[in-house]
């Protein structure tokens, strides 16, 4: 008992702190995890309003990046839309980060893994094919019945942006 009484004394005073580490750790984890499975009932949503061209969540405004404005916006994002063209009808958010910021890649990363996470047992992940332009680019996408999803980010040299998105296609003719 008398051997190492020092030690006994930093382990009183250190353990508390290691404690509290750990607390704060375990909180943070599982926020972050919380965050995450929030997301999957709205991409689920989303993919089964693809069948009918998002018609219950489409407003009637027009959304000035094309389209129109959808009723639901994924948290953070700066916009969402519904875009439609001969062969799809698409719903669209886009988070907007300056070009460079690291958190961009971070949201890439976080939403490619929770799309695979949410419905990687109804599709497989591809990866897109390089593009020529000195501007960086890279998505993920997942092949749904009737239609695909998509996570992208990509580097607006003239923007000085860097956009992430996520995008749901619809079938053909659903509009």
């Amino acid at each position: 008992m008398g051997r190492y009484p020092v030690l006994r004394r930093k382990t009183r005073q250190i353990f508390p702190l290691v404690a509290a580490a750990l607390l704060s750790t375990v909180t943070v984890c599982n926020a972050a995890a919380s965050e995450d499975s929030a997301l999957c009932p709205d991409l689920l949503y989303l993919i089964e309003q693809s069948e009918s061209g998002f018609s219950a969540i489409r407003e009637d405004t027009k959304s000035e990046f094309g389209g129109t404005d959808a009723a639901l916006v994924l948290s953070g994002a700066s916009y969402c839309a519904i875009l439609e063209d001969a062969e799809k009808t698409s719903y669209r958010c886009v988070w907007t980060y300056s070009q460079g910021n690291e958190q961009a890649h971070e949201t890439f990363q976080r939403l490619a893994k929770e799309m695979r996470a949410c419905i990687g047992t109804k599709a497989e992940e591809q990866t897109d094919r390089s593009v020529n332009h000195p501007d960086f680019y890279a998505s993920r996408y997942y092949p749904l019945p009737g239609g695909r999803a998509s996570v992208n980010i990509k580097d607006k040299t003239a923007l000085r942006s860097t956009l992430v998105s996520i995008r749901i296609d619809g079938r053909a003719g659903t509009k």
